[in-house]
């Protein structure tokens, strides 16, 4: 399935969301601890704008299966899930597992 007509968001299907131009304090990035005990970084501004843009996506009739979220790290993958599951509580864990996911996974 592919939108009619021009994207209301992006030009491309395939794009980089890049926060480095705000400020550490608003992208508010650190090294987290995750349960398996690894490092992880993340960075909650991208994991909120991430969110938030798969949101409008799929509240426009766009097909949950159709978005793909990749970030760099799990740590990230976690916390974009988490975001997302806290706005709409309709998605299970393993499809905001297929949703968003690691470069390594895809």
């Amino acid at each position: 399935k592919q939108l009619v007509g021009r994207d209301a968001i992006f030009s491309e299907a395939f794009v980089f969301i890049d926060t480095k131009s705000e400020s550490r304090q608003l992208r508010h990035e650190h090294v987290n601890r995750q349960a398996d005990n690894e490092l992880g970084y993340i960075n909650e501004l991208e994991a909120e704008v991430l969110a938030r843009l798969f949101l409008a996506y799929y509240v426009r009739g766009v097909n949950q299966g159709e978005i793909g979220v990749i970030v760099p790290y799990k740590a990230q993958a976690e916390l974009t899930r988490s975001k997302i599951a806290a706005q709409n509580t309709e998605f299970t864990a393993q499809s905001l597992e297929e949703i968003v996911s690691t470069v390594d996974s895809f």
